[in-house]
């Protein structure tokens, strides 16, 4: 318990903190984070994450069942948020506690909107039996939608110097044109284009394109009827696997959905995989991991989704935990993790 003793001298760790503090702590750590511990139902011991590694500082015997749990920021400054997480002694998430409900006065929000363990209701895995209808209207898009996209379409075309006489076509799709949309789902927008007709290399061209997306992304947050809206480049000659795809610029079907009878409440192989994925991941940013050891489970999550859509199944159970993942919030903690991590790596003091 020396460890102890000397975090509370160097003020790095707070003896029975108020919400408040635990709150702050987040606000102003480098990695938007705190931990905390629960002792008979009250918080007992917080810290940053920086300093505050559980399994430095605590006995780890039975005698002990505390509950640990953090606060995140959900590292946008512009629309800052602040989530509340807790987990038993064995690391499973509760979901249901007084600590998670004095937070929430506090204005910090659950990480989680249900209150439930479905995998729908944790991840928004959803499937309805209408399209959007803040998008369609009798399976046809809402001419205001139609517009607003199309305009952001044409904007950053212009942006990119993308020549008219090379695009073939402008078109929606994802989720959001399917009917396994949820509250995390985008509008994704395609600009497809004839590589042919343009005189440069195809391989920096790629690279371009990929490049002034992401730029675009980091530099835009445009929204219709409350969705972001996601631009890529796609070559006309590419395959996607889609089961819903408009033609913004026919204003028709390309692809149709066709509703299914997907229940991704009651697939209990899916909840599992995701947990066991995300709890690793939880584990592997609480104990500092390196890069490295980082790039090998996002090659893993790489591959694996990548082997589900060359499959051709956009429901297949691969796709379908990626999309938990990504709903969940995990891997923006990573990256922000490895982000943050590598500037303090390249920082000279």
């Amino acid at each position: 318990m020396s460890q102890i003793k000397e975090g509370f001298a160097n003020q790095k760790l707070h003896k029975n903190p108020s919400y408040e503090q635990v709150i702050n702590l987040a606000k102003n750590s480098n990695h938007h984070e705190s931990r905390f511990i629960v002792h008979d139902n009250k918080l007992s011991m917080a810290g940053d994450a920086e300093h505050f590694i559980h399994s430095d500082l605590l006995p780890t015997t039975s005698k002990y069942s505390h509950l640990r749990g953090f606060v995140t920021g959900n590292w946008d400054k512009k629309n800052e948020k602040y989530y509340v997480r807790l987990r038993n002694p064995n690391g499973e998430e509760l979901f249901k506690h007084p600590i998670i409900d004095e937070f929430k006065k506090h204005g910090v929000k659950t990480y989680f909107n249900s209150e439930g363990g479905t995998v729908n209701e944790l991840y928004s895995l959803v499937y309805h039996k209408q399209l959007n209808p803040k998008l369609f209207v009798a399976e046809k898009l809402k001419p205001e939608v139609r517009d607003a996209l199309l305009n952001i379409a044409h904007t950053w075309q212009e942006k990119i110097e993308l020549p008219d006489e090379c695009i073939t076509d402008i078109i929606f799709t994802g989720s959001n044109c399917n009917y396994n949309y949820s509250r995390f789902s985008d509008c994704d927008v395609h600009i497809v284009y004839d590589e042919k007709v343009l005189p440069d290399d195809p391989v920096w061209l790629e690279k371009y394109l990929r490049l002034n997306k992401t730029l675009w992304s980091m530099s835009h947050k445009v929204k219709v009827k409350g969705y972001p809206v996601e631009l890529y480049a796609q070559k006309s000659d590419e395959k996607l696997v889609a089961s819903g795809v408009y033609s913004l610029l026919r204003d028709d079907w390309i692809i149709f959905p066709i509703h299914g009878n997907y229940k991704f409440s009651n697939d209990l192989a899916l909840k599992k995989k995701v947990e066991e994925i995300k709890k690793t991941l939880d584990i592997m940013i609480e104990k500092r991991v390196k890069e490295k050891d980082f790039k090998i489970m996002k090659d893993k999550l790489k591959n694996m989704r990548l082997a589900a859509l060359a499959s051709g199944d956009e429901f297949s159970i691969d796709n379908l935990v990626f999309k938990a993942l990504r709903n969940s919030g995990i891997l923006d903690r990573v990256n922000s993790y490895l982000n943050t991590e590598k500037d303090k790596e390249l920082t000279l003091i």
